[in-house]
């Protein structure tokens, strides 16, 4: 494939399974890769928090948060080591830029009006934040929850 994507993927794999998918998307991939991963140990302390508050609400877990938690999220150095080690033994030089996404701040506001027995509160988050999404492209300061990994090879001749 000329270009693969992989959104919110490698948080829900064991470190071991993370290193394999990393590989498979680089050896199928020509061009660009890109993944988007929450990453570090801040965004990993919010989703425990918020793998509380899910529980305490709901009195049930929540699959995703629990996987975010019982995996722990990736750290940069982990993903850049790991594409770094795949590009090598595929032969293929890559070139990689990361960008911070989305305020951790502005995103536990996103996520505690997600988690809410509140009608209202729920129906807002709904239709009225999720008006605000092109808006968010603007919330990429500070402390950020996602990463972007932005992978170019080089043509081989």
């Amino acid at each position: 494939f000329d270009t693969s994507i992989s959104v919110d993927v490698l948080e829900h794999l064991s470190n071991q399974r993370r290193e394999k998918a990393i590989f498979e998307m680089l050896r199928v991939t020509k061009k660009l890769a890109i993944i988007v991963v929450p990453e570090g140990e801040d965004s990993e302390k919010q989703d425990r928090q918020l793998q509380q508050l899910y529980s305490k609400v709901f009195s049930k877990t929540n699959q995703f948060l629990d996987e975010h938690v019982n995996f722990g999220l990736p750290r940069k150095e982990q993903i850049l080591v790991a594409v770094d080690k795949s590009a090598r033994k595929l032969g293929k030089k890559a070139k990689i830029q990361s960008h911070q996404v989305l305020n951790l701040g502005v995103r536990n506001i996103l996520m505690r009006t997600w988690i809410t027995r509140s009608k209202l509160l729920y129906y807002f988050y709904l239709k009225g934040f999720l008006l605000l999404v092109p808006l968010l492209r603007y919330c990429n300061f500070g402390k950020c929850y996602r990463r972007t990994f932005v992978i170019e090879f080089e043509r081989q001749s």
